[in-house]
C-alpha cells in the first residue's frame, strides 16, 4: 500500500477477478497474497502496510488473479519454480 493511496476509497466487497501487472517476485508476491482468503494471518503477519492489509481483510474472495506481462516467459524476472 502505497502512502499516497492511503486515503484512496476502494471497495472490494464484489471484486471476484483481478489483474496483476507484471511477471517479476513483487507481482508473484502480490497475487499470492491477493489468493489468501480475507481472514488469513498472513495479513496479520506480512509487512503489508497496515492500512492497505485492512482493505484486503474487508475484500471477497478473489476467484481469479491474472498476471498480465508485456514481455514473454524469457525476461520474466522470477524461476519457473517460483512461478509455481
Amino acid at each position: 500500500g502505497h502512502p499516497d493511496a492511503r486515503d484512496l476509497p476502494l471497495d472490494l466487497r464484489s471484486v471476484r477477478s483481478v489483474a496483476v501487472c507484471g511477471i517479476g517476485n513483487v507481482a508473484l508476491d502480490c497475487a499470492r497474497l491477493l489468493l489468501r482468503p480475507p481472514s488469513s494471518p498472513a495479513l496479520a503477519t506480512s509487512d503489508l502496510a497496515a492500512h492497505a492489509a485492512a482493505v484486503l481483510r474487508g475484500a471477497a474472495c478473489l476467484a481469479d488473479v491474472h498476471l498480465v506481462a508485456r514481455r514473454g516467459p524469457v525476461q520474466a524476472a522470477c524461476t519457473p519454480m517460483e512461478l509455481k
